[in-house]
């Protein structure tokens, strides 16, 4: 099961689920909760051939809600190495790096071609609205930031981000927590969750549409590095040393 749950994070910023699109559904894990919290439209998709039918399965029990797409997202359309793990839901586009040392059993077990596509021309080549869908679920491996950038489109209509995040370069030349951040913020979203409970190198985190945010104090979120200016309030009157504060805040954030 996911870290958060999208049933307590919808009500928590009072956002009612329309659809659901998950970016890396293994084997359906978190369907059943993704009902359970109202969404009337759920995308699933998934690498991995294998798990597929596991897909197909619930989908069948959930007919007209679900639909399920076999691909791998990214930025761009292509083809490419998809890494399979003995641990299958560490199974990435990337190689492990230090995934290795701090998860010794789990190892590469195969590499298969898989087909890429960005996340705008899978919805679009299945017939699918954006609008349809207002939450995101990114469990990808280390592949989350090519993921969101190749959803510009689809990002307009979504709400809610929950997404894994690395703290450390589990995956060959993964993106950090601080690329996900940044790169969301000038998209609109503002991270409001963070949670690592099973290793302090990963984690899932909540990214917020920053319009709906009405609670200051969810902006309060782990991050490892600090911003500091010595001489903060010593230069200037009163109205420079406000615009020197104010400049701080938002660059920090």
């Amino acid at each position: 099961m996911s870290i958060f749950s999208i049933e307590s994070v919808t009500k928590q910023f009072s956002v009612k689920v329309k659809g659901i699109i998950q970016v890396g559904a293994h084997i359906g894990g978190e369907v059943s909760e993704f009902i359970h919290s109202g969404a009337e439209r759920i995308h699933l998709i998934e690498a991995n051939k294998e798990h597929i039918q596991a897909l197909e399965r619930i989908a069948s029990e959930q007919a007209g809600v679900i639909t399920i797409s076999n691909t791998a997202i990214s930025d761009r359309e292509g083809m490419h190495d998809f890494h399979l793990m003995s641990g299958s839901q560490s199974s990435s586009l990337l190689r492990l790096a230090e995934h290795q040392k701090i998860y010794p059993d789990i190892k590469q077990v195969d590499t298969i071609r898989v087909k890429t596509q960005t996340l705008d021309d899978n919805l679009r080549q299945n017939s699918l609205s954006g609008t349809l869908y207002n939450v995101l679920v990114i469990d990808v491996q280390g592949a989350e930031l090519n993921v969101l950038k190749g959803a510009l489109a689809t990002l307009e209509s979504i709400d809610v981000i929950i997404c894994e995040v690395n703290f450390a370069e589990l995956y060959e030349n993964c993106p950090q927590i601080e690329d996900i951040d940044l790169f969301l913020f000038d998209k609109g979203f503002i991270r409001v969750g963070t949670r690592t409970p099973y290793h302090d190198s990963w984690g899932d985190a909540i990214y917020l549409r920053s319009s709906l945010i009405s609670d200051m104090s969810v902006l309060v979120q782990p991050r490892r590095h600090k911003i500091s200016m010595p001489d903060l309030g010593s230069n200037g009157q009163l109205a420079n040393q406000l615009f020197q504060c104010l400049f701080l805040l938002l660059y920090s954030l």
